[in-house]
């Protein structure tokens, strides 16, 4: 096995730029497949096993593995999540659930609207931070297969999927918010509906908005573990 030069270092990143991949962790796969295979041929065949590698991963090719990838890591994050939030209707964490929903439950009956949304907003400045948090986690350990492929000459946004995925669920909530509560009350007061069925749906949203942010948590805590993210 022999050490590749710098020219031919830049042969493979350049061939693997033309396929405008932009998930890092497929980046960095195809880039170590390359870099191990040539490092285990003579210098004299180099172009011709690249040209045969290129033939392989070919950019169609690249592509479906990129949608594939991203299919799959959307996919994981929701079972993982689901997994997590089933977790805290069964023995012991149901205790947990259910002293948060008598807790909810008497803070929205007793506050007016205005309050509810300072009480939502809690948790919603939460996942805003963490969200901060974790594109900021996530930009530093990509940082070296940035600089490899040199994104920003190359005009081709980098990212981790698992991490752009992590931060559209950790914003959904965010849109709900304005959605489900906001909105109705601002644009039609009081009137809107009656009180029981508006402190309902805060009830309901409450409860699904903690459950969310613990769940993504621990998922995100389980998928770091194994992922650049």
């Amino acid at each position: 096995m022999r050490k590749l030069s710098e020219e031919e270092l830049t042969l493979i990143q350049k061939s693997i730029i033309r396929k405008e991949i932009s998930a890092t962790e497929l980046l960095a796969e195809i880039y170590d497949h390359y870099v191990s295979h040539l490092e285990t041929i003579l210098a004299s065949e180099f172009h011709t096993q690249l040209s045969l590698l290129d033939l392989k991963w070919t950019q169609e090719y690249c592509k479906q593995l990129q949608r594939d990838l991203q299919t799959s890591i959307n996919k994981s994050i929701r079972s993982l999540k689901w997994q997590l939030a089933k977790s805290y209707f069964s023995w012991p964490r149901m205790i947990f659930t259910l002293s948060f929903l008598v807790l909810i439950s008497y803070l929205i009956t007793s506050i007016t609207w205005k309050l509810q949304v300072i009480l939502f907003i809690l948790p919603l400045l939460f996942l805003l931070t963490f969200g901060i948090v974790l594109s900021m986690r996530s930009n530093r350990n990509n940082k070296e297969i940035k600089k490899i492929f040199n994104f920003r000459n190359s005009g081709i946004f980098i990212m981790s999927f698992q991490n752009s995925n992590f931060l559209n669920h950790i914003t959904l909530p965010l849109h709900a918010f304005t959605i489900v509560l906001l909105a109705p009350r601002i644009w039609a007061g009081q009137n809107f509906a009656p009180d029981y069925i508006l402190n309902g749906i805060g009830i309901a949203f409450g409860l699904y908005l903690i459950l969310h942010s613990v769940t993504i948590l621990e998922a995100w805590k389980i998928k770091s573990k194994s992922a650049l993210i």
